[in-house]
């Protein structure tokens, strides 16, 4: 298996990995006092398909990124920890990015030139918001893809060896 294809693989996991954390902290934050409607909050918001378009986004951008991050690991031997980080940030960030086009173009596009300010409502704010709310978990997960990638790396080269 190529480096390409190790990356991919594991960024694929960790995306989705970093998804449910991102669906457990929102149903945390929703339904602290609501019981089941925090654990199925999703159904609530008027937003669920940009959530769904995010998704998407992040598990393509993350398969995207991943074949980045095999080669900067397995062959060029770079810092397995600041790699997966690095890459963490950037899938969640143009994962939001994508998800917030579609808010974008269903609503803010008419109020470009208004009192509104769509740019903050559809960008700014859902990139900070994700940010700060992510930034735990990408850390996390993203150390742990660092270094699973640099593992299985290991154990490739290694059959490949021979060994």
């Amino acid at each position: 298996m190529t480096a390409q294809q190790i990356g991919s693989r594991i960024a694929v996991k960790s995306t989705l990995m970093g998804i449910g954390a991102a669906y457990l902290i929102m149903a945390t934050l929703v339904g602290l006092d609501s019981g089941i409607k925090g654990v199925i909050w999703i159904l609530e918001v008027d937003y669920w398909e940009n959530l769904l378009l995010g998704g998407f986004g992040l598990t393509l951008m993350g398969y995207l990124f991943g074949r980045i991050a095999g080669v900067e690991i397995i062959q060029r031997k770079k810092n397995h920890k600041w790699v997966g980080i690095k890459y963490g940030y950037l899938t969640l960030l143009t994962g939001t990015i994508i998800g917030s086009t579609l808010g974008f173009i269903q609503e803010g596009l008419d109020n470009i030139g208004t009192q509104a300010s769509p740019f903050e409502d559809y960008y700014f704010k859902p990139l900070f918001l994700v940010t700060i709310f992510g930034s735990i978990p990408v850390v996390l997960i993203g150390v742990w893809f660092g270094r699973t990638i640099k593992k299985v790396g290991k154990e490739e080269q290694g059959i490949s060896n021979g060994f």
